[in-house]
């Protein structure tokens, strides 16, 4: 199917759906070069196995959680994001029963919004790593508001759920997908954020299940639009 096949037949599934304006063009977010990458990694939890490939981006989960942020060139409003993802050794059985389901995710597409939050000296000093390195994404005169994740599910039970994170109200999430039967996703997926995109938060983990598995996106496009309106 083509990509404008794609997106029709997506307008349908997803209420917030909407054909790309003609002549937006699209960012593609590099999958190869690992210094346009950051591994945020926690103390307690080991982290994923990542490789960079051109033909796509590896993560080995082995009970183990790790993001991965790419920050762009400059902030940018987007009108949404095109991702295609294949999924290897996914134990579903293990996910449908457990009551973690929703902490590990086969992919997390988070998008860091610009906004008004930023850290004062004493919160700096008692901040986790991962939130430090989150509000260090924003240039002198730029403040965080969060980040906007959009979930792969492992059950279609949890499609169109969303929530703010038990642990932070500094993530919000969506799940918009679960993979097919050849254990794939390719989607575009719409988006409304108010506020510009200062980079993309990836997290792909199985700490909290103890799940095992592997993941590849493959690409990962955002399409920017010129302003908030």
């Amino acid at each position: 199917m083509t990509l404008v096949g794609v997106l029709l037949s997506l307008f349908s599934m997803f209420p917030c759906a909407h054909v790309l304006a003609s002549g937006d063009a699209a960012m593609t977010v590099d999958m190869a070069d690992p210094s346009k990458w950051i591994q945020v990694t926690y103390n307690k939890i080991p982290p994923n196995k990542v490789s960079f490939a051109v033909d796509g981006l590896t993560v080995q989960v082995t009970k183990s959680a790790s993001p991965l942020i790419y920050k762009l060139p400059a902030p940018v409003f987007i009108q949404g994001f095109s991702v295609k993802a294949q999924f290897k050794q996914m134990d579903l059985e293990a996910t449908l029963h457990s009551k973690f389901r929703r902490e590990d995710s086969p992919l997390r597409v988070g998008l860091v919004l610009e906004g008004d939050k930023s850290l004062g000296f004493f919160q700096r000093k008692l901040a986790a790593d991962w939130v430090l390195k989150l509000f260090a994404l924003a240039s002198k005169g730029q403040g965080i508001s969060h980040i906007e994740f959009y979930n792969i599910a492992w059950s279609p039970e949890d499609l169109n759920f969303s929530r703010t994170h038990p642990k932070s109200d500094l993530m919000k999430e969506k799940w918009f997908g679960v993979p097919d039967k050849n254990k794939s996703i390719e989607s575009f997926i719409a988006v409304q954020p108010t506020s510009k995109v200062l980079a993309l938060w990836i997290s792909i983990d199985g700490d909290d299940i103890g799940l095992e598995y592997e993941t590849k996106i493959q690409h990962l496009k955002l399409y920017p639009r010129e302003s908030q309106h």
